[in-house]
């Protein structure tokens, strides 16, 4: 644990690289403890000083400026100071394609990041045109990374389609929405594929869980019931598997599941299987 008072006298001591790096590990360990308005002051001087360092050299600073860009605007978001965290991911966002158009292409899912970020803030703000289209500019990098058949990209590639259909739905835009999540469902049944689930598995296994429930709800927005119920029936045997194996992670996800099962069967006009899914969803709780 750290002593924030002693903290905030080394914030006070003079610029240096050295001082940087320490603040920017201090800093993490803040936002990892769930503690973003402490993040957010280090930050900020961490901020401060590799602007400082970056106007100097910028050649030997802008990488660890940009990663602090990064991550000053993820605390900012987390604090909902969505124009704030904005200008910091823009900031990163032109400090990673600077260096990547220098020839370090390994940086480029750094400018994919930044775009994800930048969509991220923008679908906060109800601009879901502007998110989905930073995010189509991350989609393309990566898909771009994965043309060889390269699959360390599979999770990032579904979180942009994941993101665009957010942002499709959030424009009413349901059946454009759908097919994303098609997209992001088939990468995760490729994923989990010839797997069983354990500890290792098991946050793959719920990333599919979720983009089926996903679906089964933009369906529903549509009016889509039959769908609807495809998709969530599908999630909630997945939440069953996982809630066998690990009751504590995942009991409450699975009786969420039931309760979006009893809401679609009451929207339905089916009040047996309605009231059959709530007494399920009330028994685990």
């Amino acid at each position: 644990m750290f002593d924030y008072l002693k903290v905030k006298k080394e914030m006070e001591e003079p610029d240096s690289p050295e001082l940087a790096e320490h603040l920017s590990e201090i800093a993490a360990h803040f936002a990892e403890l769930e503690e973003p308005k402490r993040a957010e002051k280090v930050y900020a001087r961490v901020y401060s000083i590799y602007s400082a360092l970056y106007s100097k050299d910028n050649e030997k600073y802008i990488i660890p400026f940009a990663m602090c860009c990064n991550s000053y605007g993820d605390v900012l978001s987390e604090l909902e100071k969505y124009d704030a965290a904005l200008e910091h991911y823009n900031i990163a966002l032109e400090l990673f394609t600077e260096i990547t158009e220098k020839g370090n292409s390994s940086l480029l899912d750094g400018v994919s990041t930044e775009y994800n970020n930048i969509g991220d803030i923008y679908f906060f703000k109800g601009e879901y045109e502007t998110a989905e289209d930073n995010h189509r500019k991350a989609l393309d990098i990566l898909e771009e990374l994965s043309k060889n058949g390269d699959k360390a990209y599979m999770e990032d590639v579904a979180y942009c389609y994941d993101s665009i259909a957010k942002a499709k739905s959030g424009n009413e835009k349901y059946s454009e929405a759908l097919e994303c999540y098609d997209k992001v469902i088939s990468i995760y049944e490729d994923i989990t594929k010839g797997f069983k689930i354990n500890e290792h598995t098991m946050a793959f296994f719920e990333d599919l869980a979720a983009a089926l429930a996903d679906k089964g709800y933009t369906a529903s927005c549509d009016k889509d019931f039959e769908t609807t119920e495809k998709y969530y029936k599908h999630s909630a045997e997945i939440y069953e598997k996982l809630a066998a194996a690990f009751p504590a992670n995942y009991s409450e996800e699975l009786a969420s599941q039931y309760d979006d099962l009893s809401a679609m069967y009451d929207d339905m006009g089916n009040k047996e299987m309605a009231k059959e899914y709530h007494r399920m969803a009330r028994n685990i709780k």
